[in-house]
């Protein structure tokens, strides 16, 4: 299956699918999101912004690959959750075979669980997290490298959310 930018109103169930391809760009989901299946999700360059709609977000692939897009004024995030929306969601985030992300998970108000694996010889995910509450559930014998949260521009997150990010550091 093969995602292109631009709005996914009513959210995103992609079932049943091998692989997911995410071309390069901007996603803005309005509800939940669902991916269940075996394979790869990838896309290099990508930015998910998930609206004030956005509640159940879940991701289960045997493999992540997801890279950040190349923009100045997106901060190196690769996912996003605005402030506005509905917060006390759980996130699941599980790549059991692979993940192979690099770039910023911004969901304040919410709890994020990632249960992953980093593949021998690979890249290891550089990573940063702000959430409520981050649980890691990482496969013996890989190591994760978090990356220091640091503050974002007002054009991304406001006032109460990049103080919420500086007590990260």
């Amino acid at each position: 299956v093969t995602l292109y930018p631009g709005n996914y109103c009513g959210g995103l169930d992609v079932p049943n699918a091998r692989n997911v391809t995410l071309m390069p760009g901007r996603y803005f989901i309005n509800g939940h999101v669902t991916v269940d299946a075996s394979g790869l999700i990838a896309g290099e360059g990508v930015y998910l912004h998930f609206t004030s709609a956005a509640e159940n977000i879940d991701i289960k692939r045997s493999r992540i690959a997801l890279t950040a897009m190349a923009d100045k004024a997106l901060e190196d995030i690769v996912a996003y959750k605005e402030p506005s929306a509905k917060i006390g969601n759980k996130i699941q985030i599980e790549a059991r075979d692979g993940f192979q992300t690099s770039g910023t998970w911004y969901f304040p108000g919410d709890e994020i669980e990632f249960r992953i694996a980093i593949e021998a010889g690979k890249p290891q995910p550089e990573i940063s997290v702000i959430a409520q509450m981050v649980a890691f559930d990482v496969a013996k014998g890989s190591v994760l490298s978090l990356k220091p949260a640091r503050s974002l521009p007002e054009s991304i997150a406001p006032a109460v959310a990049r103080k919420a990010v500086q007590l990260i550091n």
